[in-house]
């Protein structure tokens, strides 16, 4: 599901500018056809299984936000031909004729999933390479990292149930975790 505005603005003076927003939402059991090498995803390299991560509730924790989920994007693109000209040659060649253009773009972070590897042959029967889904032990923690997960980590084992006592498949879905977001401006000029 999802929904996209767009703004668009062209005028007699050179300037053209087009900004788009989009909200959507992706969920789905296994992201692009389980061929990715994400765990669990049916014919996954890593996965030598081909079955849901839970096999007591099929779809309980493989039903979520999908791998490639962007819940929010903006793109701003502009065109400035700058309208300046002048009656010497000289200075219209150097001063005159140019051209401003630039893009922007903002997107929210991708999902990801956390995997406890070591309750693996535990819970499988040692036929899954990847792990299993994590318990979380505090159900409010922050699933949201932020620009400062590049310096400091959003979350620490402590938020999880000990990777040697868990007895289960894990009890947060796929993709419960938002990495940070991505933005890019990109700025030229041209003279024409």
């Amino acid at each position: 599901h999802g929904g996209s505005v767009t703004y668009k603005h062209i005028d007699a003076k050179g300037l053209t500018v087009d900004a788009t927003y989009t909200y959507s939402k992706s969920m789905d059991d296994a992201s692009n056809g389980g061929i990715t090498n994400e765990p669990y995803n049916y014919n996954s390299y890593y996965a030598r299984s081909n079955f849901q991560i839970d096999p007591y509730s099929v779809g309980h924790l493989n039903y979520s936000v999908s791998d490639y989920d962007i819940r929010n994007s903006f793109m701003l693109d502009f065109v400035y031909d700058m309208p300046f000209h002048f009656q010497n040659p000289i200075k219209n060649q150097v001063l005159g004729g140019w051209l401003i253009s630039g893009k922007s773009s903002y997107r929210s972070g991708q999902p990801f999933t956390v995997y406890n590897g070591s309750a693996a042959s535990a819970n499988t029967g040692g036929t899954d390479l990847g792990g299993v889904l994590v318990d979380i032990v505090n159900p409010h923690m922050n699933r949201h990292c932020g620009a400062g997960a590049a310096t400091s980590p959003c979350f620490t084992a402590s938020d999880f149930v000990a990777y040697n006592a868990q007895t289960d498949f894990g009890n947060a879905p796929r993709n419960q975790f938002t990495g940070p977001h991505y933005a890019d401006t990109e700025i030229g000029r041209a003279h024409v």
